[in-house]
């Protein structure tokens, strides 16, 4: 009892940077995914758009780094029963940014390859960001999307309780970011197929302090929304592993192929912290299958799903894998908008499995500023408020 009340005090000093979405999963903000987000184009039913969010409380002094090799992987996928297969089909976007070559006013500038094999070059912060026939990149400041009560969704699972604080407050309010922002035509992707996505950030290592694990080449990742931290991050529910912090043995394995050497310890948190949120409201609505949770296989597997042959849905995150999980057929293409209410969407259906009449809320409805509804699709960077002087 009192490892935890002394561990969850620490994670109330922290908890805006752990357990608002994916930040803060590394100490280096240029290295630091925060967020990923798919959709079919608002617009235009033939497009896709992939949005990959980074570096946390960003400026306009903030660079990409030179050093890291920013990926996101796309692959086919089947579904099996209710399982997705990822496919031998694969698509992926490789982005590389460069430092100026003084600073003398020159934009950092950036190349992105395309899975057609096209190499887009973008200059940061350029607003009209870089177009092809087939493609538009952009690269820069932008308003953080995400949103999320971090501080009171924590105190509320450490305690048992759902009498979450309305209205609730948002612990990135007020914060910029870094947005890879890729607009590209769905052939690019598979036409009209079901993909999956996850994203993640590479630094070079020399092979021998790989080998003796004093540097991991992937520094953090992400897929779905919260996974890492809604369900991961929290230790002492776990009794298999009480203290254990799980966020980078996570974050380092490949979100389509789990690692199975880090599968009984990652299997064991997520059977412990869904069962603690399922029992919030002491009601009993996802019973054990075969001795594990029925979400840990799937949230193991930390990649996005989005189906290329739906038009655009606003709110349609983790529709896909919810009528998988039912056995019916989905109906949306899934995937994640810029303003979709993930953490509302998860914690009603971790709590009830969406049981009839049972919603559950954070009482944050938005970000600090609206997605746009055209390309660059994430809203122009907040002012933030000079102070001290």
């Amino acid at each position: 009892m009192i490892i935890r009340i002394l561990f969850v005090h620490v994670l109330f000093v922290l908890s805006p940077a752990l357990w608002a979405s994916d930040h803060v999963d590394v100490v280096e903000a240029e290295y630091d995914i925060l967020d990923l987000y798919a959709f079919t184009s608002p617009t235009d039913m033939s497009k896709a758009v992939i949005i990959l969010d980074l570096a946390r409380e960003a400026t306009m002094a903030t660079r990409f780094s030179d050093d890291a090799v920013y990926r996101i992987d796309t692959r086919e996928l089947a579904i099996k029963g209710n399982q997705f297969v990822p496919l031998s089909a694969k698509h992926d976007f490789v982005c590389r940014f460069q430092e100026p070559a003084d600073d003398d006013g020159h934009p950092q500038t950036g190349t992105c390859t395309l899975p057609s094999g096209v190499e887009a070059v973008v200059n940061v912060n350029d607003p009209d960001g870089t177009e092809g026939n087939s493609y538009r990149v952009f690269a820069g400041l932008r308003s953080d999307p995400f949103f999320m009560a971090a501080v009171e969704i924590l105190k509320d699972f450490v305690n048992n309780s759902t009498e979450f604080k309305n209205p609730g407050t948002s612990d990135t309010n007020n914060q910029n970011i870094m947005s890879i922002v890729l607009e590209v035509d769905k052939a690019m992707l598979g036409q009209d197929a079901l993909v999956g996505l996850y994203a993640y950030i590479e630094e070079d290592c020399w092979w021998l302090m790989e080998l003796l694990r004093w540097c991991h080449p992937r520094k953090d990742s992400v897929g779905r929304a919260e996974s890492a931290n809604m369900v991961i991050a929290i230790p002492f529910f776990d009794k298999g592993n009480r203290l254990g912090l799980l966020q980078g043995a996570f974050n380092r394995q490949d979100g389509f192929y789990p690692d199975p050497d880090s599968r009984d310890e990652l299997m064991s948190r997520f059977n412990a912290n869904l069962k603690r949120w399922d029992l919030m409201d002491n009601q009993e609505d996802w019973p054990f299958v075969e001795g594990n949770h029925p979400l840990s296989d799937m949230l193991n597997a930390n990649y996005l799903v989005l189906d290329l042959s739906k038009p655009f849905n606003a709110n349609s995150f983790f529709e896909i894998e919810k009528n998988l999980i039912a056995g019916t057929p989905h109906q949306t293409a899934g995937g994640r908008w810029l303003d979709d209410d993930v953490v509302d969407t998860l914690m009603t259906y971790f709590i009830s499995r969406d049981r009839k009449g049972a919603t559950f809320s954070d009482f944050v409805d938005g970000a600090t500023k609206p997605p746009l509804t055209q390309f660059p699709y994430v809203a122009t960077p907040v002012t933030i408020p000079v102070t001290g002087k």
